[in-house]
């Protein structure tokens, strides 16, 4: 990432809006993004593909909609392809626009595509590539946010995930033997049986990961390893969601991902 770029929070939204939506598409094709612009309308994005033409007449397509629809924000993304060190890289290129930004932005993302023996796969982490006046500036920015630690989010390793559990399990352990300092006599007479102590146990278990998730958005153990329970557009997530994660039931999108910017 470009040290020192910042943008808005709704810029912010619609690249990660835009990154996952390109992320689906390749995932699930061998073929070619076609160039897509994605607007903020109604406080909602629209998806606006322009299929005929060459690259050229696409962005001119692009270049009409932003004159007629004036939308405050605006992503256009194409395929591409970069020469670094004399070899090739396949890219997705995120021209990121602002109206009320002086700046636009172009966001960078290598990629393996997707073949008949080989999965699509990211390359890295999305990065800002270039900055360039903003053909379409119409007033000031405000609320902006820092880009260096906004897009730096990775899967984490199956250890990590792993350790981070073993944590959360050595504390449920300490959280169950200590509860017999306040269970009435007769509650723990019935948990001496071994079977009912494991169901106390993972009882304790789903309710500390709950009551972590709705108060800090993760456990103890992830704290530790900076692992984060995001959804698909790497932000927090609902009430639903946690209940279930709770349970390790990742619904609608939601996954763990390590932060790997700056804290």
């Amino acid at each position: 990432m470009s040290n020192g770029v910042s943008i808005s929070k709704a810029l912010k939204d619609q690249l990660l809006y835009a990154l996952n939506y390109s992320r689906s598409l390749k995932a699930d094709s061998m073929g070619s993004i076609m160039p897509t612009a994605i607007v903020l309308q109604e406080n909602k994005p629209v998806i606006k593909a322009f299929p005929l033409g060459t690259a050229e007449q696409a962005a001119k397509m692009f270049e009409q909609l932003m004159k007629s629809d004036a939308p405050e924000i605006a992503v256009y993304l194409y395929e591409s392809t970069i020469y670094v060190d004399k070899s090739t890289s396949d890219v997705i290129l995120f021209k990121a626009y602002d109206s009320n930004d002086s700046s636009m932005y172009t966001l960078c993302q290598k990629f393996r595509q997707n073949t008949a023996t080989k999965k699509f796969e990211l390359v890295g982490d999305p990065a800002i590539v270039d900055t360039a006046s903003n053909p379409y500036f119409t007033g000031e920015s405000n609320a902006l946010l820092d880009l260096e630690t906004e897009f730096s989010y990775e899967k984490p390793d199956v250890v990590k995930k792993n350790l981070s559990g073993i944590i959360d399990a050595f504390i449920v352990i300490l959280l169950t033997s200590s509860s017999g300092l306040y269970l009435p006599d007769n509650i723990i007479y019935i948990f001496r049986d071994f079977k009912y102590i494991g169901l106390l146990t993972l009882f304790i278990y789903f309710l500390y990961r709950c009551c972590m998730l709705f108060a800090v958005n993760g456990t103890l153990g992830m704290k530790m390893f900076r692992l984060q329970l995001l959804n698909e557009h790497f932000q927090p997530l609902n009430a639903k969601q946690k209940v279930l994660a709770s349970v390790f039931i990742l619904a609608d999108g939601a996954d763990y991902y390590r932060h790997t910017g700056a804290v």
